[in-house]
C-alpha cells in the first residue's frame, strides 16, 4: 500500500487556476504581438532559413496591400518572386550576402506587384537568434518608397534641364525647351507658355505643346489682371485649379484640371490634365522649380542681349569705357580699357576699387554710390592713379554717369581718361608758382599783384617791400583789393595795359 500526501482541494484548485491564467496571458501576449504585426504601417515578413530556399512563413496585411499577393500565394516561396526585369542585380547580391553571413542590411529594389506594376521597395533584412545563438528566422521589413524615388528622379531631371537652360542663347529656344521639359520631366502632355505684352496689357500665347495644339483650336490673349493666368502673373504665386468645368466660362476642351506658374516678369506657363483634381501643392511646387529656372534663364538671355547691344554701340566709340552694376562691380569693359589697364585677370566681376589707388578707394566708392542712387544723368569724376604691372603709377580720371531707366536701375557708365600729361603740367605749374612766390617775397623793389576787373585795376597782393615803402595807407589801399582771380591778372606789378608800380626812389 502506497501512502500519498493528500493535497488540500483548495490548493489544487489554486494551482490549476494559476496555470490557466499563465496560459491565457501567453495567448493574450501572442495575440497582441500578432495584431501589432498585422496592423503595422510597413510590410513585414518572416522566413525560415532551416527550410530549403529560405521560404516565407509569414507576411502581414501591409505586405499584401503593397505587393498585391495574398498570404496564401506568398507563404512557402522565396521572396525573389517580387523581382523582375528592372531589378538591380547588385542590390539582390547584397541581400544574398547578408543572408549568407547572417547580417542585417538595407537595399532598395525595383520590385513588381502581382499585376506586374513596378514599384520601389525599401527592404530591411535582419537575422533572429535564440538564447543559445542559433539562427531561427530572418525578419524582413518592406516600405514602398516609389513616391520618394520618383521625386529624386524628377529632381535629377530638373538639374539636367537647368544645365540645358544655361546653354540656351535665345528666348524662342528657351521657351521650346521649357514646353518640352514639362512633359519630359513631369509627364504632363498639356502645357502652354504665355509672355507678357506690356503695351497691350495682355499675356500672349507663345508656344503650346503638341497635345494642347491638337485639343484647342485657338489660344486668345488673356488679360494681365482679369484672368486666372493674369492673377498668377500679377501676384507671382502659382495656383492650382482642381476643376476647370465652370472656371471663367471658357471651354478648355479635354482639360479638366490645371495649374498656372509664374515666369517672373516674363509671363506664365500653364499645365493641364484630362482628369479633375490631378494636381496638388507638391506637384505645383515641383513645376514651380522648373518655372523659376526658366525665368532666370530668360533674365540672363535679356541681359546678354542688352550687353550685345551695348557692345555694338561701344564698338563704334574709341573710348576706354565700362559699366558698373548695382554692387559697384564691372559688368562690361571695352577691350581698349582692358588693354590700357593691363589688369591681372578679367575685370568683369571685379570691384571698381581694383582700378583706383588704395588711398582713393573710399572717395571712389562714394562717387559710385552718389551716381548710382542719384537722378538720371548725374555725373561725378574721380582722379586717381593706377598701377600697371611693371610700371610707374599713371594719373587717370574716371568720369561716372548714371545710365537711368528701369531696365538699367543701378547701372553706372564710365569713361577712363589718361591725364598723366595734365598731372605733369599741374605739377610744373605748382613748382613754377612756388618759385615765383619765393621770388615775389624777396624782391627789393615794391611789387603788387593787380587784377583788371571791368577795366579797373585792383590790387590783390603786395610784397613786403611794397608795405615798407607805402605802408597800409599807401596810394593803393588794400581795402580795395579784390579776391577774385582773372585770366588777365599780372604778377610783378604789371597788368596788361598798365605800368609797374615801384618806389619813388626808382622812378
Amino acid at each position: 500500500m502506497v501512502l500519498r500526501e493528500r493535497v488540500p482541494l483548495r490548493e489544487r484548485a489554486v494551482g490549476v487556476l494559476l496555470r490557466h491564467l499563465r496560459t491565457q496571458a501567453a495567448r493574450a501576449g501572442l495575440e497582441l504581438k500578432t495584431r501589432a504585426l498585422e496592423t503595422a504601417p510597413i510590410g513585414m515578413t518572416i522566413t525560415d532559413p532551416t527550410e530549403p530556399d529560405n521560404p516565407l512563413v509569414y507576411v502581414n496585411e501591409r505586405f499584401e496591400s503593397v505587393t498585391g499577393y495574398d498570404a496564401e500565394d506568398a507563404v512557402g516561396r522565396n521572396c525573389r518572386f517580387l523581382q523582375g526585369a528592372e531589378t538591380d542585380p547588385a542590390a539582390v547580391a547584397e541581400l544574398r550576402r547578408a543572408v549568407a553571413t547572417r547580417e542585417s542590411t538595407t537595399v532598395e529594389l525595383r520590385n513588381y506587384t502581382a499585376d506586374g506594376d513596378p514599384f520601389w521597395n525599401e527592404v530591411i533584412v535582419a537575422p533572429v537568434f535564440d538564447d543559445d545563438g542559433d539562427l531561427l528566422n530572418y525578419t524582413g521589413f518592406q516600405r514602398d518608397v516609389t513616391r520618394r524615388k520618383e521625386r529624386e528622379r524628377t529632381l535629377g531631371h530638373l538639374v539636367d534641364v537647368t544645365r540645358r537652360f544655361q546653354r540656351v542663347e535665345t528666348r524662342d529656344e528657351l521657351i521650346d525647351h521649357l514646353v518640352d521639359a514639362v512633359e519630359e520631366v513631369f509627364g504632363y502632355e498639356y502645357s502652354i507658355v504665355r509672355l507678357h505684352d506690356p503695351a497691350e496689357g495682355v499675356l500672349r500665347p507663345e508656344r503650346a505643346s503638341p497635345a494642347m495644339q491638337s485639343s484647342l483650336s485657338s489660344y486668345p490673349p488673356l488679360d494681365e489682371v482679369d484672368s486666372p493666368s493674369g492673377r498668377v502673373f500679377t501676384s507671382g504665386e502659382p495656383e492650382v485649379f482642381p476643376d476647370l468645368v465652370d472656371l471663367n466660362g471658357r471651354d478648355y476642351g479635354p482639360i479638366d484640371s490645371g495649374m498656372v506658374l509664374p515666369l517672373g516678369d516674363h509671363g506664365v506657363v500653364s499645365v493641364g490634365s484630362p482628369e479633375s483634381h490631378s494636381f496638388d501643392a507638391e506637384d505645383a511646387a515641383l513645376v514651380e522649380l522648373l518655372a523659376r529656372t526658366a525665368a532666370s534663364a530668360l533674365d540672363r538671355i535679356d541681359r546678354q542681349a542688352e550687353m550685345r547691344r551695348l557692345q555694338r554701340v561701344v564698338d563704334h566709340v574709341d573710348e576706354k569705357a565700362f559699366l558698373l552694376d548695382a554692387d559697384g562691380r564691372f559688368s562690361f569693359v571695352t577691350d581698349r580699357l582692358s588693354d590700357y589697364l593691363d589688369h591681372d585677370g578679367d575685370l568683369v566681376g571685379a570691384s571698381f576699387s581694383a582700378v583706383v589707388a588704395p588711398e582713393d578707394a573710399d572717395r571712389a566708392a562714394a562717387a559710385v554710390t552718389a551716381v548710382r542712387d542719384g537722378p538720371a544723368q548725374l555725373a561725378r569724376t574721380v582722379e586717381t592713379a593706377v598701377h600697371r604691372p611693371g610700371g610707374l603709377p599713371i594719373a587717370v580720371e574716371y568720369e561716372l554717369v548714371s545710365v537711368g531707366g528701369d531696365d538699367h536701375l543701378g547701372t553706372v557708365a564710365g569713361v577712363c581718361t589718361d591725364i598723366s600729361e595734365l598731372a605733369e603740367t599741374r605739377e610744373d605749374l605748382r613748382r613754377e608758382r612756388d618759385r615765383f612766390r619765393q621770388l615775389f617775397e624777396h624782391l627789393p623793389d615794391p611789387v603788387v599783384e593787380v587784377d583788371l576787373s571791368d577795366g579797373e585795376p585792383r590790387v590783390e597782393d603786395a610784397n613786403p617791400a611794397f608795405d615798407e615803402v607805402f605802408g597800409s595807407d599807401g596810394p593803393v589801399a588794400r581795402g580795395r583789393c579784390s579776391t577774385r582771380r582773372s585770366s588777365r591778372r599780372s604778377r610783378c606789378g604789371r597788368p596788361r595795359g598798365s605800368t609797374t608800380a615801384s618806389s619813388p626812389a626808382r622812378r
